[in-house]
C-alpha cells in the first residue's frame, strides 16, 4: 500500500492522493464490515495533510484587483465565480435565459455542472460580496 501511495504522489497533488486513499479506505472498511476481507490495508497509512493543504481564499479586494487586470469578459467571470462559487463548467455553460438581473439570481441547471439545478443568488449564505 505504501508503495502504491508513493506511485500516486509522483503524478498527483497531495490533496488528490488523500482523496483517493480515503475513498479506497472507505471501500475497504465496508468490505471488512461485510466480512469480504479480514482487514483494511489503508488503516495505518499516514498521509500528509492538514491546514497547509487548504486553498487560499481571495478577499474581495484581491478579487477586484485581479478582475481589473484582465479583459472585461474575464473580469466578469472572475467576479461571478468569486461571488457565487460557480465552477468553471457552470460559468462557461451559463446562459442569459437563466440570468435574472432584476432579481439578482442565476439559475444553474444540471447540464451546467455539479450544482444540479440549485439557485445561486443574492441570498446565498457565505458570499463574501453583498
Amino acid at each position: 500500500m505504501k508503495g502504491w501511495v508513493r506511485t500516486l504522489r509522483r503524478s498527483l497533488a497531495e490533496a488528490t492522493v488523500i482523496d483517493v486513499v480515503s475513498l479506497l479506505s472507505a471501500i475497504f472498511n465496508e468490505a471488512v464490515d461485510e466480512e469480504l476481507v479480514a482487514a483494511n490495508p489503508c488503516r495505518r497509512l499516514r498521509l500528509r495533510g492538514g491546514e497547509d493543504n487548504e486553498r487560499p481564499i481571495a478577499n474581495p479586494g484581491q478579487v477586484a484587483e485581479l478582475a481589473a487586470r484582465v479583459s472585461s469578459l474575464d473580469g466578469v467571470m472572475i467576479i461571478t465565480a468569486a461571488c457565487t462559487g460557480m465552477r468553471w463548467g457552470e460559468l462557461v455553460g451559463l446562459q442569459w435565459s437563466r440570468v435574472d438581473l432584476a432579481g439578482g439570481v442565476l439559475v444553474i441547471a444540471a447540464e451546467d455542472g455539479a450544482r444540479h439545478g440549485r439557485r445561486v443568488g443574492a441570498d446565498r449564505a457565505g458570499s463574501a460580496f453583498p
